[in-house]
């Protein structure tokens, strides 16, 4: 895929993410190819395995035939199960299938109901809720934790209370049909921890590694209330579509050479890549229609709603002059796309961008 071609599916993107009606066909279109992709991936590696004879090979592939369609559509677009057959070695294949072998019991000992749990898409069209059954807790995952001290799965009476804040901001959320099917599409994974080493430290994460994979680190902190916990929701969820259209089109957002290049957020101040720079354009792009959404049907809470959509809005009137400092402002076609999505904003429009309607051409190759 040319660099053209990615900067027309951003600009499509950009339309899904003001939570008009054609964030559902988006939804749609995005969620069937990338678990058809998925499955094919699985697949290729399962005849790997079993051709070269790796060890428990024939116990995953008993397991998986007892799956039923939609059970093994599931297993494959786990973060878990992606992120190993993606990145596995020769040399650890055995513990590799003894780890997916794991996964797969998990799908099977209770039948439909797990895969349920494991599956958004099995979910599509119902309403945006949270299960207790549907929280995992994600430990010890490489690229994940990055502390001396792994975050640790809450006590029960503190989990319950967490699942409660979640719950409030998903209700949040649905006030907004079109912005919670789109939440619920790409969080396959809702991973809460409390981190003891940091215990003031709050955060939200995803990972290109682990598509669908969502963290909340220490939502039980007193000042965390459902409007954060909404924002980080929608936030993370803009990335994870994002790095699902990477996935899909076989092609990263930013250069290699962006890798190493540290700059400021126009939003945060913190240090970040010219790539965590692009992801963020288009998160906050998508927050400030959030926010703004809400503002519009949620009087009651009018002020608080304002801070938010505010704090979306600020990042985008310092953008154009970041650039410019950074030379980035005309480099290429996706930061012009920075540029018009900045303007589009502080001008109080929405995005039009020659973009055709949604349609499965905002992920195909």
């Amino acid at each position: 895929m040319t660099l053209h071609q990615l900067a027309d599916r951003l600009s499509e993107f950009a339309t899904i993410i003001e939570w008009d009606e054609s964030s559902v066909d988006f939804q749609n279109n995005a969620i069937i190819p990338y678990e058809k992709a998925c499955s094919d991936n699985f697949a290729v590696f399962a005849a790997h395995v079993a051709s070269t004879d790796v060890p428990g090979h024939q116990e995953l592939a008993d397991i998986v035939d007892t799956m039923s369609d939609a059970q093994l559509a599931a297993y494959c677009r786990l973060p878990y199960v992606v992120e190993a057959v993606r990145y596995s070695e020769e040399e650890a294949l055995p513990s590799t299938v003894a780890y997916l072998t794991l996964l797969a019991l998990g799908m099977t000992l209770d039948g439909d109901r797990d895969c349920d749990d494991y599956a958004p898409s099995a979910l599509r069209g119902v309403p945006v809720s949270v299960r207790r059954s549907t929280i995992a807790f994600p430990l010890n995952i490489s690229g994940i934790v990055r502390w001396s001290e792994p975050p640790v799965e809450y006590a029960p009476d503190a989990a319950d209370r967490v699942f409660d804040k979640v719950e409030n901001a998903l209700a949040l959320i649905h006030e907004e049909e079109t912005i919670a099917g789109f939440v619920s599409s790409f969080t396959a994974i809702l991973g809460i921890r409390e981190c003891r080493e940091r215990p003031n430290v709050v955060s939200s994460g995803t990972f290109r590694g682990m598509i669908g994979l969502t963290a909340l680190t220490n939502p039980h902190l007193d000042r965390i209330d459902r409007h954060y916990l909404a924002d980080a929701l929608v936030h993370e969820s803009i990335h994870t579509a994002m790095y699902m259209l990477e996935y899909l089109v076989g092609c990263n957002i930013a250069t290699k050479d962006d890798a190493s290049r540290i700059i400021q957020s126009p939003w945060s101040g913190a240090d970040i890549s010219v790539d965590n720079l692009i992801q963020a354009v288009f998160v906050w792009y998508g927050l400030y229609h959030l926010w703004k959404k809400i503002e519009q049907r949620n009087a009651a809470e009018a002020s608080v709603v304002r801070k938010y959509k505010t704090r979306a809005y600020a990042g985008f009137e310092k953008l154009d002059g970041f650039l410019t400092r950074e030379g980035l402002y005309d480099r290429d076609e996706v930061c012009r796309l920075l540029s018009r999505l900045a303007a589009t904003v502080t001008a109080g429009q929405s995005w039009r961008g020659g973009a055709t309607a949604p349609s499965e051409a905002a992920f195909a190759s």
